[in-house]
């Protein structure tokens, strides 16, 4: 029996993708989907994206750094650094537009999953199986880094990842193979031509009864300028940056300038 599994990854809250990726799927005819962290945040995107997932029958998720903001962190300090000001009014977004049963759902997800799939064991984490954040797993880095993915458990044969919102195929010392499906919501490259191209990004997985027949990585349309429509009905916030990251795939995350003057002007500093 051949089992065809789409590998999504981070979504982060983009709706309009999701929807193509979704209807691609579909016209694939994959058998189920894994989903590989990071479903919300910064964009609109709330409950209608775990909606969407179940349309293809997303049977396994992994949570994302992005995801773990829901549950962590002291609101304390909130006020002294423009990022954590900006992920807090983020937060406070979605807990107002996302059911308890959602949030629930995703507070359940697991770092890592362990998958039996025809022979082969596959491993699903969204960045290391104990850690979903950090720097670890860029494509560029050294293999040491990835067999990490390997070191608790040798009977992996395969070790799938998100985070980097980069595609990707590489094997290990040992042989096994690290896949990256990519970015639904934020495709990113480190080369500026291949930047340009901000169609979403997810793979398709084939494996049969003698091991990994395919892997295809896919690339999807989507109308950007829709989707920032959508974020603006929706009152998201900070949407001056989501509306630049439609238009060139940038993202101010991490740029406290730009988001200081964004608390500043919108008042995002005052949570009372």
């Amino acid at each position: 029996m051949k089992h065809k599994i789409a590998i999504i990854s981070d979504v982060h809250g983009n709706v309009t993708a999701l929807q193509e990726v979704v209807k691609d799927v579909k016209k694939e005819c994959c058998t189920e989907a894994w989903y590989m962290g990071d479903l919300i945040m910064p964009g609109s995107g709330t409950d209608d994206l775990l909606s969407l997932l179940k349309e293809i029958n997303t049977t396994t998720y992994v949570l994302g750094n992005w995801d773990s903001y829901l549950f962590e962190g002291d609101e304390a300090d909130r006020h002294e650094d423009p990022q954590y000001v900006y992920f807090s009014t983020l937060i406070d977004y979605v807990k107002q537009n996302m059911d308890t049963e959602g949030i629930d759902f995703i507070k359940s997800w697991p770092m890592q999953v362990i998958k039996h799939v025809g022979p082969l064991t596959i491993s699903l984490s969204h960045n290391l199986p104990d850690k979903n954040y950090g720097h670890d797993l860029r494509p560029m880095n050294n293999t040491e880094n990835f067999e990490e993915l390997f070191a608790a458990d040798d009977s992996i044969d395969i070790a799938i990842v998100g985070h980097t919102h980069r595609q990707f195929m590489r094997p290990t010392t040992g042989g096994q193979i690290v896949l990256n499906p990519g970015a639904v919501g934020q495709p990113f490259s480190d080369r500026a031509k291949l930047f340009s191209d901000l169609r979403s990004r997810y793979l398709i997985l084939e494996i049969d009864e003698t091991g990994l027949a395919d892997v295809d990585f896919r690339r999807v349309h989507y109308d950007r300028h829709a989707e920032f429509e959508l974020a603006k009905i929706r009152k998201l916030p900070y949407i001056e940056l989501y509306e630049k990251q439609m238009d060139t795939g940038v993202t101010y995350t991490h740029d406290r300038d730009v988001l200081k003057g964004l608390n500043d002007k919108h008042g995002y500093n005052s949570f009372e």
